[in-house]
C-alpha cells in the first residue's frame, strides 16, 4: 500500500469515521474510497481536494507526508488573553538572548521560556528587560 493511501486511512481513522461515513460526507462511492485506501486505485484530484476541504487538512502532508496533518490555525494573542506588546517583548528578549549566546533551543522549551519571560515582564522598564535578557542568556549558556 502506498504512503498516500496510508495517509487517507489515517485521516479517516483520526476522525473515528468509517469509509461509509466518509463516502456520505464527501458524496463519493464507498467502494471508490475503499479501493483508494487499499491502493487499488489511483487517487483522483477531486478526491484529494474533497479530503483537504472536508477534513481541513494540510495538503502538503496529504501529498508528501511532510508537515502536520492538520492545518495550523493562527491564533491572535488577544484570543488567549495575552498582551501582544508584552508577548512581543518576551519573544524579542528570548530571541536576543539565544542569538547573543549562539544557542538554539527545543521549540517546546523555548515556548515555556517565552511564557516565563512574559510573566516576568509585568514592568516593562529597560532595567527589567536587561535583567530578563541576562536570565535568558544564562539559561541558554
Amino acid at each position: 500500500m502506498s504512503q498516500i493511501c496510508n495517509r487517507f486511512r489515517k485521516i479517516r481513522e483520526s476522525k473515528n469515521m468509517t469509509i461509509t461515513a466518509v463516502a456520505a460526507a464527501i458524496d463519493e462511492k464507498r467502494q471508490r474510497l475503499q479501493d483508494i485506501e487499499a491502493g487499488k486505485q489511483k487517487i483522483p484530484e477531486d478526491i484529494i481536494v474533497k479530503y483537504i476541504e472536508y477534513f481541513d487538512i494540510n495538503a502538503n502532508w496529504l501529498l508528501t507526508g511532510e508537515g502536520e496533518m492538520l492545518k495550523i490555525k493562527s491564533v491572535e494573542p488577544q484570543t488567549l488573553g495575552l498582551d501582544s506588546k508584552r508577548l512581543t517583548l518576551a519573544i524579542e528578549t528570548v530571541e536576543e538572548g539565544l542569538h547573543s549566546t549562539r544557542r538554539t533551543m527545543d521549540p517546546d522549551k523555548k515556548a515555556e521560556l517565552i511564557m516565563a519571560v512574559y510573566d516576568l515582564f509585568k514592568d516593562q522598564t529597560p532595567d527589567v528587560k536587561q535583567s530578563l535578557l541576562r536570565l535568558v542568556q544564562s539559561v541558554a549558556a
